[in-house]
């Protein structure tokens, strides 16, 4: 969430009208803030079915993608896209969310699982064109000026959802203000197919390029990883989103690394040799049960208006990825 100087102005006259949480502001040394790290479970919105009035009339939809998903009763592929939507109000926003995230809601449905981040202040707008039968229910009650802005669009059923705050911040007034927002994690069990589900996480870490900041999305991750060891151990699972990790940053590298190997998880994009410096990434593992790989990375070139600009100031990174049942090994007799 890196903010211009009109951000600062906006979250100053929101503070100094009462805005913000005191709760927060109280805790806060400087700009670094420990915080509790709130969570909330909300349950996932399934869409009522569209009459053809309802239905955009020139929206993509995937439907090959649906009939693709299974390709037997013990294995699957399945796109999934994690996108920054660049979502703050337009006063204060680097893009032009008022117009571009109307254009966002229909590529939504080119992929069978979209995570979106930075999902502020137009929700309804990007929910208008999206086809997909399972949301999830956006965060109603924030204890900073912004939700977490993370939100989930599938073809597959999903359980509810758990949001997490992060429980360090970095900035109200400067250091990209991360402060103004509940940040964190969201988690659920997607059903990619009968009898078989993932455990996926949708997260937005810590902005920003100071130490401070570096320090921060490090505890992120350490905080990240601790819920994993507890929530999904020995589960297939999919964790993609804003990383904000820069390998051209002293210390992110090493975060990144180091959540890597506590959690077992492997990168998509170094699976096949982006070659970029990438903050929006898909991470994924397989268990005794599933078997996880991806079989396709890139950058989405159709999220751009009619001139080519792009609708947000991130890229849209898209995965293939595919599902095996793992085999049961055979009974030895006699035991």
């Amino acid at each position: 969430m890196e903010h211009s100087s009109s951000v600062l102005a906006l979250a100053s006259a929101l503070l100094l009208a009462g805005g913000g949480d005191s709760r927060l502001k109280s805790v806060t040394t400087g700009s670094f803030a420990e915080r509790s790290a709130a969570a909330a479970w909300s349950r996932p919105l399934r869409t009522t079915e569209r009459t053809t009035e309802q239905a955009p009339s020139t929206s993509p939809v995937a439907n090959a993608n649906v009939q693709r998903t299974a390709i037997n009763s013990d294995s699957g592929r399945f796109s999934l896209l994690t996108y920054n939507v660049a979502g703050l109000p337009q006063l204060v926003s680097g893009s032009d969310p008022d117009v571009n995230v109307v254009l966002i809601s229909p590529l939504l449905n080119h992929y069978d699982v979209a995570l979106v981040q930075e999902d502020f202040s137009y929700h309804e707008r990007l929910t208008s064109r999206a086809l997909h039968a399972y949301r999830s229910e956006p965060m109603r009650q924030s204890l900073a000026l912004m939700p977490d802005g993370l939100n989930w669009f599938s073809r597959f059923a999903f359980g509810w959802v758990h949001r997490v705050r992060w429980s360090q911040c970095n900035g109200y007034l400067g250091a990209a203000s991360d402060c103004l927002a509940d940040k964190g994690f969201s988690f659920a069990e997607v059903s990619v197919a009968p009898g078989v589900t993932l455990d996926v996480y949708n997260l937005h870490a810590e902005a920003g390029s100071t130490a401070a900041d570096i320090e921060v999305r490090r505890n992120n991750f350490r905080q990240l990883t601790e819920y994993v060891r507890a929530r999904s151990a020995h589960r297939a699972m999919i964790v993609a989103g804003d990383t904000n990790l820069r390998m051209s940053l002293a210390g992110d590298g090493e975060t990144l690394d180091r959540f890597l190997d506590a959690t077992d998880l492997k990168d998509a994009c170094r699976r096949f040799g982006c070659g970029e410096e990438r903050v929006d990434r898909v991470l994924f593992r397989g268990s005794a049960e599933v078997d996880v790989d991806v079989l396709g990375w890139w950058t989405d070139r159709r999220f751009v208006d009619v001139e080519g600009s792009p609708l947000s100031d991130h890229s849209a990174i898209g995965v293939e990825l595919s599902w095996r049942k793992v085999s049961e090994p055979p009974l030895v007799a006699g035991r």
